[in-house]
């Protein structure tokens, strides 16, 4: 999906002569992204105890720019908050859990200049 940000008509004119360019529409769209990685640490947390989560965000290419803005982090069907992004990374604890598998979803959300993305990690907590 394509979303326009911005749209700009151009035509030029030359001091010393009568002619102009035909006009030239450019447009500039929202820059498409990625979570890039998910990292937990520790890799396997123990039941009862916290972990810390970074998030990478990544701006797709041809976009330079580090995404800004926040990711929705949920842990199966339950909504853990809402965490800023700087620089394209976000950090976080879980809160903690007890022993089994979970489904972490984290989901970028769209901005003004970023397209929305999501990525999932599987967390297998030590028994």
């Amino acid at each position: 999906m394509i979303s326009y940000l911005y749209r700009f008509n151009i035509r030029s004119y030359f001091d010393n002569d009568a002619s102009t360019s035909n006009p030239l529409a450019h447009t500039v769209n929202r820059a498409e992204t990625a979570i890039g990685k998910i990292k937990t640490k520790p890799k396997q947390p123990e039941p009862g105890r916290a972990a810390r989560v970074k998030v990478k965000v990544e701006a797709l290419s041809p976009a330079t720019a580090k995404p800004d803005g926040k990711v929705q982090v949920k842990l199966g069907r339950k909504k853990i908050g809402n965490v800023k992004v700087r620089n394209g990374k976000a950090k976080f604890k879980l809160p903690a859990l007890s022993e089994g598998r979970r489904k972490l979803k984290v989901t970028f959300k769209r901005t003004k200049n970023f397209d929305k993305s999501s990525g999932k990690e599987a967390l297998k907590l030590k028994r």
